[in-house]
């Protein structure tokens, strides 16, 4: 059908629905609140300053990794060994993952995804913790596997600087993660 005809497959009350149908930027405001906006930019921050490391390490980021057979967790960063990045990565070839607490997942990050990491033998475990009243503050933790799960390798109190040799040089100051 060509011409005319054509444009009246679409009568113009649908047309009138599907166009109102679209979302506007007004609609995303309830849906992105500041808090989420602000540990977006945490995690911004920990990606700029473990991408130097990784890069020269050739650790490339992880950004699936696969616990077990039907087990796929999505962390906030990971790192892999090797050169390729693959969508999802074996728990086997992650090096270091990293979580960084908001509101509604804090209790899951410090608990069940920290003993589910630590059983799949990943080595390496950062906790970002940003202060969620007005995210004025952050603390990290990097864990090291031990015998029973995680056990606390290093950490940085707010105007302190997170370094670490293992699992590769790295050095993460948590004023920089605030300085947006």
């Amino acid at each position: 059908m060509s011409g005319v005809g054509a444009r009246r497959i679409i009568s113009r009350s649908a047309r009138r629905t599907v166009a109102s149908s679209f979302w506007t930027e007004a609609s995303w405001r309830p849906l992105y609140p500041t808090t989420i906006t602000k540990r977006s930019r945490v995690t911004f921050g920990i990606r700029c300053v473990l991408r130097h490391v990784r890069r020269s390490c050739g650790h490339p980021l992880a950004p699936n990794v696969r616990l077990a057979a039907g087990r796929i967790l999505i962390p906030d960063l990971a790192v892999k060994k090797g050169p390729t990045e693959t969508a999802v990565s074996d728990a086997a070839d992650v090096v270091l993952v990293c979580e960084i607490t908001s509101p509604g997942n804090a209790a899951t990050d410090r608990g069940l995804k920290m003993v589910a990491y630590a059983a799949a033998g990943i080595p390496w475990y950062l906790l970002v913790e940003p202060s969620f009243a007005d995210y004025a503050s952050v603390t990290l933790r990097l864990f090291r596997l031990a015998d029973n799960g995680y056990a606390e390798h290093a950490s940085a109190k707010h105007g302190e600087t997170l370094t670490s040799d293992l699992p590769f040089p790295m050095s993460i100051s948590t004023g920089f993660l605030l300085d947006y």
